[in-house]
């Protein structure tokens, strides 16, 4: 499996969504290829909450989030607990290699560092582009500053080797990039190819960087490669779509308060994915893969001094 998470990305910011500049052949392909969920919700309006709820299938209020985003509003000594269960950990214990290569923004003590919340490898920023100018892996700072302009391919070139390494295992990649979020810089090698400026310079290398991964075929693969594509939340736009397929791919939009009943929902749509339709279904971030039920806990978003308290 696969998950793909952009920052802050719109509705009409994909050529299959409507926008009349920007292309996006490659996600606009497994749209239609895919089953589309047009009321698919993110867990949270903000990017620290959102990636709680994907990442533990919990409601980020039940984990103790009130506001703010890990560096701004909220402190950086804050962060999700090692005690939550994970879905890198869920698949980790089901015998899956695991990786995340992309924008954390879950903690940046080393307690709540995702090396240390089921992912085996791990290549990242710990916070958003606009407010880190660190590069790691795992507990290794690697580059400070980083180049911005340089992440997206940076992430994709260490997903692509996290996939060649392990293309006849069973794997869970976790690939949540940091574009299109702000300060927005193309690539040397994109720059000015968009007909709507740097903005569209940044999704569309996204979309051709996700193209040179193979996520729709991975040679040798031991099962069917899912592959879900979401946006952590957007700010101006209610509604975002969700299509799947063999590679599912899934948009997110803004919070909405939904029933418990989406756990179960989860769990169904994995069963059986029909392509080519779509689908006005209620669906919600922590409900993903049908993890809200099983991964669900009380553990809650601590801080670095209550975490050195409790040893």
């Amino acid at each position: 499996m696969v998950l793909i998470m952009a920052d802050d990305l719109g509705y009409h910011d994909l050529g299959g969504y409507g926008h009349p500049k920007i292309k996006t052949p490659v996600l606009d392909s497994l749209a239609k290829r895919g089953v589309k969920l047009t009321a698919f919700y993110a867990g949270a309006t903000v990017c620290t909450p959102s990636r709680m709820a994907l990442m533990t299938g919990s409601y980020p209020t039940r984990l103790g989030w009130s506001k703010g985003v890990v560096g701004h509003i909220l402190s950086t000594d804050h962060g999700l607990s090692p005690q939550a269960v994970t879905m890198a950990e869920r698949f980790k214990a089901a015998g899956y290699k695991t990786a995340m290569s992309g924008k954390w923004h879950l903690g940046d003590r080393p307690p709540f560092r995702p090396h240390r919340q089921g992912f085996e490898r791990t290549f990242y920023i710990n916070k958003s582009n606009n407010q880190t100018d660190e590069l790691w892996r795992g507990d290794k700072l690697l580059e400070k500053p980083y180049e911005n302009r340089l992440l997206t391919e940076k992430f994709t070139r260490e997903s692509i080797e996290f996939i060649r390494e392990n293309k006849t295992k069973p794997f869970f990649l976790y690939l949540p990039y940091s574009a299109p979020h702000f300060p927005v810089e193309p690539h040397p090698d994109w720059e000015s190819k968009s007909d709507f400026g740097v903005y569209g310079d940044v999704v569309e290398e996204m979309d051709a960087r996700i193209g040179d991964c193979g996520f729709v075929r991975v040679p040798s693969a031991p099962k069917p490669l899912i592959t879900p594509f979401l946006t952590d939340f957007y700010r101006f736009f209610p509604v975002f779509p969700w299509t799947s397929g063999r590679v599912l791919w899934i948009p997110g939009v803004q919070t909405e308060k939904m029933g418990e009943k989406w756990g179960k929902m989860g769990k169904k749509w994995v069963k059986k994915i029909i392509t080519g339709v779509e689908k006005r279904v209620l669906m919600h971030a922590s409900a993903h893969l049908g993890l809200a039920r099983r991964c669900r806990t009380r553990p809650r978003f601590i801080t670095a001094e209550e975490k050195a308290h409790q040893k």
